[in-house]
């Protein structure tokens, strides 16, 4: 609960209707490492690849975050 609070200190603004995956509020970090909020993908994940990888697994990849995922697999 504590690394939570710790991480949402140093958020400088939450940004509503941005998700990329489910369309809610997310967090200007999460923006800008590319990853979808943490409601999405609740544990810290190191790349955007990986995210992909964990919502893919976990059947909660959806909206424009799974074409973006889609499309780094045909690249």
């Amino acid at each position: 609960m504590e690394k939570v609070k710790s991480e949402n200190q140093k958020n400088k603004a939450i940004f509503e209707k941005s998700c990329p995956n489910c369309g809610g509020p997310i967090s200007d970090r999460r923006l800008e490492k590319g990853l979808p909020c943490s409601k999405c993908l609740p544990k810290p994940v190191e790349s955007e690849d990986k995210a992909c990888e964990v919502l893919d697994k976990e059947k909660k990849l959806k909206k424009d975050f799974k074409e973006i995922c889609t499309l780094k697999d045909e690249v």
